[in-house]
């Protein structure tokens, strides 16, 4: 990887890393004993690892397929549906609490 290509910092930071982080400023902004300078540095922070992890996992979201059976019993990748996935298991659910009754 060339110089240009270098990522930054905190794109090479893991996602489970970043949550820790999340969870440590989310610790320090409730525990209220800061003066309003560290408060505010702390928030700041939190924003920006906030940030990070939603664009990780966004990007994550895009990179997941759905495997299926076409017609002839062959496997296909498809990009995956999240919401149609959640309406899917919202209709299995109610199908059996229907079958339950």
């Amino acid at each position: 990887m060339s110089k240009a290509e270098t990522k930054p910092v905190a794109d090479t930071i893991p996602l489970e890393q970043d949550l820790l982080k999340l969870e440590e400023t989310v610790r320090a902004l409730e525990g209220s004993g800061l003066p309003l300078e560290k408060l505010l540095e702390h928030y700041e922070e939190g924003i920006r690892v906030y940030r990070r992890c939603h664009t990780k996992l966004k990007d994550a979201q895009l990179r997941v397929e759905a495997i299926k059976v076409d017609a002839e019993g062959r496997p296909i990748l498809e990009p995956f549906d999240h919401q149609s996935s959640i309406e899917s298991a919202r209709g299995s659910l109610r199908k059996s609490r229907v079958e339950e009754d």
